[in-house]
């Protein structure tokens, strides 16, 4: 019912309300919730719940707002209520209606303590989610970073095999990899520095070309995966033969054999000083040792050379075409670059033993040799109580052809007389030149007198045959003097000494004489030397005095 109060003439409006179209049907609403609506006076105009709601007096007691929240009590339990005021004075000409909300007490605080529940549980789930994820995500980074650390400590420890496993193809998965391609790439650097280094111990040391040899190929099977390898040194005294050193790829054992270096292969080494693939079949068998029975299709030949000299070559056997790669070529290069310069090395120190104990002209011992083989043979023949001969022997008329004809001539004459010398002796016997015209030999293990003087005579027979020099003949003359260990002397100084003492005298013959040494020439030559001596020392005292005698 409404009246408008500015037209009175108007009269009452008096309108019935229709709950279902208003309110709806009131099972519709929440079962333990109490929707009620009051006009101005607060007389209950519509509950969902008939029964049970506020009185008046509780309305107004606690309704002095336009809205707010308050509590009553019915006969049966505790409520709690929240209100709202809707204007109609606009529309409706009414003032208000006071819109209330209640619950019991009991389902508010239960529905609350449901949220709680649920939502605590939601929150302690959540943590507990969290903390499976993170622990799981901690997980996969803690585990690849231990195996990153362990591979670490490995290569701490000289372990360049071991790879590390993550199979992820994440970040961690992409490092792995990464890691175990440096750790191998440090393997292989690392052994090469070793072997390098176990290479540069030999040649500081003993300088042992056949250990050297061994190891190089050892590492060069190792790396290069080769079928066949060997390395072939070229003599320095003879550019034609060469020394073949081949490693047996089952029993790891080192074969060496000598081979002929034919010139085709040799210009092959000086024009490709890179290498070269081979596939001449001539060569091939010039390279390969038959005894081994090895066939590699595919061969490649890498020189060594050292200061421009090539001291030999290394020979590298393929079942299958090999394609290197740049560090895999320059691994292989520095054990060449080390192997060329052991082999130079040992062929400059032999160079130098040769040239410190051997005579440059015609390539016999010289006096250091001579008496160290010297001092050999005196200490074997002591041990079996033996004996040996000394022959010192000088060229009777050398000085007028070299004199005469120049010192090439000479000297071809000195060569000459040693190959002679040479083909007179055994094998047994040593041969040195001491120095101008003179030579030596030591003739080992006599048993009489006579096994030396036929030795002697085939001596002198052989220097009074002529010498072809420039197409002339000249003729020379072999004095020899002869000392016999342990009679003539019991060391080196004793023997030579006595010996060039025989020398002289057979010297002062005719020519073409041996003497053989006599206690008495010792004396003889004291003799001489202590008269000379006092003869040099009165003339430096002036103790001779001049006088003229006449003779009538």
């Amino acid at each position: 019912m409404a009246h408008n109060t500015s037209v009175p003439e108007s009269g009452i409006l008096i309108t019935e309300i229709i709950p279902n179209y208003l309110w709806r049907d009131p099972s519709t609403f929440i079962l333990d919730t109490n929707l009620c609506v009051y006009n101005k006076d607060y007389l209950n105009i519509f509950c969902t719940h008939s029964e049970t709601y506020p009185t008046t007096q509780q309305i107004k007691e606690h309704s002095r707002a336009n809205k707010g929240d308050f509590t009553w009590q019915d006969s049966a339990e505790k409520h709690i209520a929240s209100y709202h005021e809707i204007f109609l004075q606009p529309k409706f000409f009414t003032p208000r209606w006071l819109v209330i909300v209640s619950q019991p007490e009991t389902e508010a605080l239960d529905s609350l303590q449901k949220f709680n529940t649920i939502f605590w549980s939601s929150v302690i789930l959540s943590v507990l989610l969290i903390l499976l994820f993170s622990m799981t995500q901690i997980r996969r980074v803690l585990i690849p970073l231990e195996q990153l650390i362990d591979g670490t400590r490995r290569l701490g420890n000289h372990d360049f095999r071991t790879k590390v496993t993550v199979t992820s193809s994440d970040e961690f998965g992409e490092l792995a990899s990464s890691f175990n391609i440096m750790s191998e790439k440090l393997g292989d650097q690392f052994e090469t520095l070793a072997a390098l280094s176990k290479i540069d111990r030999e040649i500081l040391s003993a300088l042992n070309i056949e250990k050297i040899a061994y190891d190089v190929l050892i590492h060069l099977q190792r790396i290069a995966t080769v079928h066949f390898a060997s390395i072939s040194v070229i003599h320095d005294d003879s550019l034609k033969q060469m020394h073949v050193y081949m490693i047996d790829s089952n029993s790891k054992q080192l074969h060496n054999h000598s081979h002929v270096l034919s010139d085709n292969l040799r210009q092959l080494l000086t024009h490709n000083p890179e290498g070269i693939w081979i596939e001449n079949e001539l060569i091939r068998q010039q390279i390969q040792i038959d005894k081994i029975n090895m066939v590699s299709p595919h061969l490649f030949l890498l020189p060594l050379n050292w200061k421009d000299q090539t001291v030999g070559f290394i020979a590298l056997g393929f079942s299958i075409a090999s394609h290197w790669k740049a560090d895999e070529i320059k691994r292989i290069r520095d054990y060449t670059d080390r192997i060329a310069v052991a082999l130079f090395t040992k062929n400059r120190e032999e160079l130098l033993i040769r040239q410190a104990r051997i005579d440059n002209l015609t390539g016999l011992p010289n006096r250091f040799l001579f008496a160290e083989q010297l001092q050999k043979e005196i200490a074997q023949t002591r041990r079996e109580e033996e004996k040996f001969a000394i022959l010192y022997i000088d060229l009777d008329n050398f000085k007028k052809i070299n004199d005469s004809l120049g010192h090439s001539a000479g000297d071809k004459l000195l060569c000459d007389a040693g190959t002679r010398l040479q083909k007179c002796i055994r094998e047994s016997d040593t041969i040195a030149r001491l120095g101008g015209d003179e030579f030596a030999i030591i003739i080992s293990q006599i048993d009489s007198q006579h096994q030396i003087v036929s030795a002697v005579n085939k001596i002198i027979n052989s220097m009074t045959k002529p010498f072809i020099i420039n197409g002339e003949e000249n003729v020379v003359a072999a004095s020899i003097g002869i000392a016999i260990y342990p009679h003539d002397g019991a060391n080196i100084a004793d023997l030579m000494r006595n010996s060039d003492i025989a020398m002289y005298r057979a010297k002062a013959k005719t020519g073409s004489q041996y003497i053989f040494f006599e206690e008495s020439m010792n004396t003889e030559v004291v003799r001489r030397a202590t008269i000379e001596r006092e003869l040099r020392r009165a003339i430096s005292e002036q103790q001779f005095v001049a006088s003229l005698s006449a003779t009538i």
